[in-house]
């Protein structure tokens, strides 16, 4: 499992493990979000992980459902599956974390974005046709369920529009309430996580 930690505005690997072209959800990569922040509470920010995949054209969007219970009483801990979405080419990923919060009470948009950090995708042996393709129906009820799940304070929701190439993050599962509007870079195609 690969540990990817964020403290002090800064991410950084903490645990490698090899990572296979075609590998499919045999592995994770873990969060550890610092939860200790003298400025902000990080815990009402939802997390936005940006993956650039190693032919620098492509990027992938999710967002971090973190535990209930903090990792040694200080790290928020999250989990993202990999899947073939992000084993299919061998070469570098690149990853970076982007934090969003929306105080309603003064309605103040913040924003937070840390550097970025590297995974390698090694070539594997095995022909990639013979790697089965996902259960769609299956992972469609496990994103709604995740969404059913976060506060309505933090991101449920995020949409993202190619022609503007902005990505909207919502509070609600009916998209009624905007919580920000994040412009990508226009040098690399987007698509979120599925």
């Amino acid at each position: 499992m690969y540990t990817i930690v964020y403290r002090d505005k800064q991410i950084f690997t903490s645990t490698r493990h090899n990572i296979y072209q075609s590998d499919n959800r045999v592995d994770k990569i873990r969060f550890l979000i610092d939860s200790e922040n003298e400025n902000i509470n990080i815990s009402d920010f939802s997390v936005v992980v940006q993956i650039i995949l190693p032919n620098g054209q492509n990027g992938i969007l999710s967002y971090l459902v973190f535990e209930p219970d903090l990792y040694n009483n200080r790290y928020l801990i999250a989990y993202l599956p990999i899947t073939k979405t992000l084993t299919n080419q061998v070469g570098t990923i690149i990853l970076s974390l982007s934090f969003f919060m929306h105080d309603i009470i003064n309605d103040i948009y913040y924003t937070m974005n840390t550097n970025s950090t590297q995974l390698q995708i090694l070539k594997s042996n095995i022909a990639s046709g013979s790697i089965p393709s996902e259960d769609e129906t299956n992972i469609l009820s496990q994103i709604q369920a995740q969404i059913n799940s976060i506060e309505n304070s933090k991101a449920t929701c995020i949409d993202y529009n190619e022609l503007t190439r902005e990505l909207t993050l919502y509070s609600d599962v009916n998209k009624e309430n905007i919580l920000t509007v994040v412009t990508l870079t226009d040098d690399v195609t987007w698509s979120l996580l599925e």
